[in-house]
């Protein structure tokens, strides 16, 4: 691999994981309204944009949206595949202390927001640093997986951050961070297989829309999405397990598609 472009790559992680980490840091209030939550991910859509050009550039990475792909992608074994926490996200006795018209402002920007973190977080976790570690470890077998946890890891890591400002929240940062990374790996493994990065934008952005919808018809839905007291042990034990189930089964879609890969090449070779 060229010595510049690796450089360039190198850094271009280094910058964005430093950015992710060290601004709530230094604008704590970004967690504090729903508005706010807008802006915060207004900025990392930038940070994403930024970092999916400086990919195009420096290696030639394709990020075209494809109507049909996308299509495919989402209506395909892959939307089948996160189904399930879509469906969970909606599920369960939530409190209705806002009547549906009186909720539509919240509901607006909440799906905004949304949107904007489903995307913002795939164009900058696999549409940059993910395809960076591609490119540092190669298309194998073993540099996709290497590229799928290093990246993974670093998402999960981000969300550390949190015990910053509640140090009380141990069990729920804990499990959030392991969550995340889970979620990564799933999302890296979708990334790599459709060679399509909206497919895994949006399917994260109807997730992360769906995940705030309840939340919009409580008369006390502020940005904050943290709780107020540290979750049980098992709660954050249990989190961890459903989401690792997305996790193997994007894994296992990944070693099929290995496979398919290999047997491609052993047709073309004869």
């Amino acid at each position: 691999m060229d010595k510049k472009k690796s450089a360039i790559g190198n850094i271009l992680v280094i910058v964005i994981t430093a950015i992710m980490a060290l601004y709530p840091m230094v604008v704590p209030s970004f967690a504090v309204t729903k508005m706010n939550d807008v802006v915060r991910v207004m900025f990392n859509t930038l940070l994403g944009i930024g970092g999916v050009i400086v990919m195009k550039k420096v290696y030639g990475t394709e990020f075209k949206f494809k109507g049909i792909e996308v299509l495919k992608g989402i209506f395909g074994v892959w939307g089948l595949v996160f189904l399930p926490l879509v469906v969970l996200n909606l599920m369960g006795e939530h409190p209705m202390e806002l009547t549906f018209v009186q909720a539509i402002p919240s509901l607006i920007i909440s799906m905004l927001t949304g949107i904007l973190a489903g995307v913002s977080e795939e164009l900058i976790f696999r549409g940059t640093v993910f395809n960076v570690f591609r490119e540092r470890f190669g298309e194998g077998k073993r540099g996709i997986l290497v590229a799928a946890v290093l990246s993974s890891a670093i998402f999960g890591a981000i969300h550390l951050t949190n015990l910053i400002f509640h140090p009380n929240l141990v069990v729920f940062v804990t499990s959030q961070v392991v969550y995340a990374a889970l979620f990564g790996i799933a999302f890296a493994c979708a990334y790599y297989v459709t060679g399509n990065i909206w497919v895994v934008s949006v399917i994260h952005a109807i997730i992360d829309s769906t995940s705030f919808f309840w939340r919009c018809f409580s008369k006390q839905a502020g940005g904050e999405i943290l709780p107020s007291q540290d979750i049980p042990f098992s709660v954050g034990v249990t989190n961890v397990v459903v989401i690792g189930f997305f996790a193997v089964s994007g894994l296992i879609l990944l070693f099929i598609d290995f496979k398919k890969k290999e047997k491609k090449k052993l047709l073309t070779a004869k």
